[in-house]
This record gives C-alpha cells, sequence and structure tokens, in this order.
C-alpha cells in the first residue's frame, strides 16, 4: 500500500478537501464495492457503466512511489464487484482518465507529462508518449482522436493532443490583446490570477462548444467553430473576487445545455446554450450525474450522505438512499448512471471500515 506523510495540518485538509466526515448509517437501498485505494484516489466510470478505474492522485503522498502498484490504475468489474486487471504502463501518478464516446478505448494521463492511450477490451496499452509538460489534465475527447487537455499557469492553456502521433495539434487560452496587457493582469497578484486560471472544463455532445469554469467561479464559453472565446461575466478591478474554487465539474444535457454546481451559493445551475444564461435548477448537487436521457439529475449535497434524484424540468427530489460516509471534495467523488438509468455509481467515497475506499451502487426505481 502506498506510504503516506500527512503533512498539511488538519485546517488546511478541512477546508480544501473536505475528506472526513461522521459516520452515517449505512445505506439499505444499494450495496458496496470495496476497492483497494486510499481516500484519495479517484474513479472513472466506462460510458457503458459495466468498468470503474480506480487511480491514486498523489495529492497526500507527495509523490512518494513505493512500487508500480502505487501508480497503477486497477479495473473493477462493476457487475462483479471485484477487481479484473492493474494497468502498470504508469511512471508517475495519473491526474484523469478519460473514455472514448463509445467505450471502445480511454486516455490516461499522468503529473509527468506521459499519456497512454487504451485498448478497452484487452485492457492493453496501444500508444504511449510524453508531452514537455506537466500536470496536464485529459477533460474531454474531441472526435475520439484528438484529448482536450488542461494545463497548469496563467493564463491556462487547454491544448489539442493528438491521440495517433501524441504530439500537440493546437489550443486556446484566454486572449489578451497584447502580451503587456496579460502581465499587468496577472500583477495584480492571486485574486486577478483567479479570472485567468481555470481549474475544468466540458465539451458540448455536438462538440462545438466547450464551456469552462475558472479559479473564482466564473463561467467562460469557447466555440470551437468559430474560435470565439466569451467570458459570461465583467472583471471589476476594484472588486476582484478571491480564487475559491466554486465550480469543479460541468456536465452537458443531450440538447446541450450545460449544468454546473456553484458552492458560493450552493445552486445547480442550467446554462442555455442558445442565450449562454444561466438558471437556478436545484439547491445543493455539490456532485453529480445526468441520466443518460438528459432528464434526471442525481446528486449529493457538500458533506451529507443521503443521494437524491430529481427532474431537470422541477419537482420534489427522490431520495435514493443513503452512503456510510458524507461525500468529499467533487474532485474526488464522482456519480455515473448506467445506460438505461436503472443504476447510480458513486466512487471514490472513503470506507468506513477502513482506510480505502468504496464504490456505491443504488437502485434509481
Amino acid at each position: 500500500m502506498i506510504r503516506s506523510r500527512w503533512t498539511r495540518s488538519v485546517t488546511l485538509l478541512i477546508a480544501l478537501f473536505a475528506l472526513f466526515a461522521l459516520p452515517a448509517a449505512a445505506q439499505e437501498d444499494g450495496k458496496w464495492i470495496t476497492v483497494t485505494a486510499t481516500i484519495t484516489a479517484r474513479a472513472t466510470f466506462s460510458p457503458d457503466a459495466s468498468l470503474a478505474l480506480i487511480y491514486e492522485t498523489g495529492i497526500f503522498q507527495e509523490s512518494i512511489i513505493s512500487s508500480a502498484s502505487d501508480i497503477a490504475i486497477r479495473v473493477y468489474d462493476l457487475e462483479a464487484g471485484e477487481q479484473i486487471a492493474e494497468l502498470n504502463s504508469a511512471t508517475d501518478y495519473a491526474n484523469s482518465v478519460v473514455f472514448a464516446a463509445d467505450g471502445s478505448s480511454f486516455v490516461s494521463t499522468y503529473t509527468n507529462g506521459q499519456i497512454v492511450v487504451w485498448d478497452t477490451a484487452s485492457l492493453e496499452p496501444l500508444r504511449s508518449g510524453r508531452l514537455p509538460f506537466m500536470s496536464l489534465e485529459g477533460l474531454a475527447l474531441l472526435n475520439d482522436d484528438t484529448l482536450i487537455v488542461r494545463g497548469v499557469g496563467y493564463p491556462t492553456a487547454f491544448l489539442l493532443v493528438d491521440l495517433e502521433t501524441l504530439t500537440l495539434a493546437g489550443g486556446w487560452s484566454r486572449p489578451f490583446d497584447t502580451y503587456l496587457e496579460a502581465m499587468e493582469f496577472i500583477r495584480g497578484g492571486a485574486m486577478a490570477t483567479g479570472y485567468l486560471g481555470y481549474i475544468t472544463g466540458a465539451l458540448s455532445p455536438d462538440q462545438t462548444l466547450f464551456v469552462m469554469a475558472n479559479q473564482a467561479g466564473l463561467i467562460s464559453v469557447y466555440d470551437l467553430a468559430t474560435q470565439t472565446w466569451t467570458d459570461l461575466f465583467t472583471i471589476d478591478p476594484d472588486n476582484l473576487l478571491q480564487p475559491r474554487f466554486d465550480v469543479r465539474d460541468i456536465q452537458f444535457t443531450p440538447d446541450g445545455d450545460a449544468i454546473y454546481y456553484h458552492a458560493l451559493d450552493e445552486m445547480t445551475y442550467r446554462l442555455d446554450r442558445e442565450t449562454l444564461q444561466a438558471t437556478p435548477l436545484i439547491p445543493g448537487g455539490a456532485m453529480f450525474a445526468l441520466s443518460p436521457d438528459g432528464t434526471q439529475i442525481a446528486y449529493i449535497r457538500q458533506a451529507e450522505t443521503d443521494v437524491y434524484l430529481a427532474s431537470l424540468s422541477g419537482g420534489d427530489p427522490v431520495l435514493l438512499g443513503s452512503m456510510p460516509l458524507a461525500a468529499r471534495n467533487p474532485s474526488l467523488t464522482s456519480l455515473a448512471f448506467s445506460p438505461d438509468g436503472s443504476l447510480l455509481y458513486v466512487g471514490g467515497l472513503p470506507n468506513p471500515d477502513s482506510t480505502e475506499s468504496i464504490i456505491a451502487v443504488f437502485a434509481t426505481s
């Protein structure tokens, strides 16, 4: 098992990651799948919800690698509820796993710039390479042959990686008229750079819009067809927002509207793709997933154990069940529906009986 060095203070742990909470009654409406991973591991589900890929992020391991198993991606068969493979082609901690839309392949990215393309059926690597950038995080696949990755720095660059050659094929970032304008903005300090540092993004189903959230919790949109960047906010230099990382996840409905949760007012919003206007949907929803037909949302409120199901068109939510421990930070806890919408999987949950993790499974009807 990975050796951990808990060098950060308890206050920082709670403030940044909310990893721990008081135990709650065990849920009776689903089942648990115990996974071999620490409580800082992430889970990515295949499009058909048959597989869960579990990988350590190294957040609290301080990049200490004692064996290949420490940084392996563990593959779990969700129906059988057991691990079926351990993928050991990595040279550093993984920071993202992205599936192709049809689930036939997936891409893993690593903190040292390594990228590996995998065949899902055989769980064998198809190609592997390394870009000269650190901490590239895969966000979406464009036409299943190009990976959109988020870089680090100010302003944040979103890069396109050709998955055949594993080389850069383009990208974009927040535009400035001059280099001087960008430098003056960056010299404004941490609060100013929060407007330039983007932490997540998602690609619309028709692959024409990329919606992004910055460190200040504000939304921007990039039109891939016209190569146009649009900020859905204005910047007041005399009243800059602090980098609070209020928006951690963005997902799209089948008709192309973006759904996201904002931690500042603890509200989930719907962004209309035509008007680019956001309207509130439901209170809460720090961690959520959209049903395959786009009519329902399953969600968990921050630091709570109950799992809810609600209609995107309105109405009272339905309680699906409760988890053994409260959900954690949205960057670590993930939800996914089965293709027919009958099951909901919640990954990246702390195991109440050990220091490892679980995947919870709930019936939605």
